[in-house]
């Protein structure tokens, strides 16, 4: 593992949340003074320091073979790690999650419901074909007949595509949306709801980047010395902390 001065733009962080749960899970909580400490021996001075940003007390740019790390800390005990990863590792997951919701949509239309997969605005899927999409904007404003009353239905149709500011227009839009959302969401096995809402990828979804985080995790429990005292990222070596091996001269 090496300190870098700045990750390529070709990485992608999507992945920081779950690489906190599996580094707490792995180290526990941190410090921020004995971490520094041990980051300082083993790094020296971090990519970044606090000039520009005056909550960060430190923030340190590692490489581990391609995955790039950020370790930042602010006050006590706030120790926080980013994982950013190639956007290649993530190609199959989507292309994966693409067919998942062309599959959706073509049943949902097979069942003459709605399509929306989303309480957000009439999202449509990569893929889908005009006559698919035509289809479900047929089905869409049958739904919304049967939703609003004439006057409303009306009043929302007249302002549709427009540059409106008019809250109203936004807040009944948003309630149909949620409606729609709900009605297709019935529709739907357990098992593709719950892999509805298995939006971005986990660690478990590219497991050659999951072993790999693992093993940067492990380098962090690498010993150094302050002076003769064996040290590592989780602080003094004791009886809950035994460090058994140490980063090479």
């Amino acid at each position: 593992m090496i300190k870098v001065k700045m990750f390529t733009g070709k990485q992608d962080g999507i992945l920081t949340n779950d690489f906190r749960k599996m580094v707490e899970e792995k180290l526990g909580k941190l410090n921020t003074p004995e971490s520094f400490m041990y980051l300082f021996r083993r790094f020296g001075t971090p990519t970044y320091t606090n000039d520009d940003e005056y909550k960060i007390l430190y923030d340190y740019r590692l490489q581990y073979e391609d995955l790039s790390i950020c370790v930042h800390a602010s006050y006590h005990e706030h120790v926080y790690f980013d994982l950013f990863v190639p956007k290649h590792y993530f190609k199959e997951f989507f292309k994966v999650r693409e067919l998942f919701f062309k599959r959706l949509m073509k049943e949902s239309l097979n069942r003459h419901v709605a399509y929306s997969a989303f309480d957000v605005v009439f999202t449509r899927p990569k893929g889908i074909t005009n006559r698919q999409n035509e289809k479900n904007w047929l089905l869409i404003d049958a739904a919304a007949q049967k939703y609003f009353c004439k006057q409303d239905y009306d009043y929302v149709n007249s302002l549709w595509g427009k540059n409106t500011d008019e809250q109203n227009f936004y807040k009944m839009l948003m309630e149909f949306s949620k409606h729609l959302c709900n009605d297709f969401r019935k529709t739907l096995s357990k098992k593709d709801l719950k892999e509805l809402r298995h939006h971005w990828p986990l660690l478990t979804d590219v497991p050659e980047v999951r072993k790999k985080a693992l093993a940067a995790i492990q380098e962090f429990k690498k010993g150094a010395y302050v002076r003769d005292v064996p040290i590592n990222i989780l602080g003094y070596e004791s009886d809950t902390n035994k460090i058994s091996y140490f980063i090479k001269p």
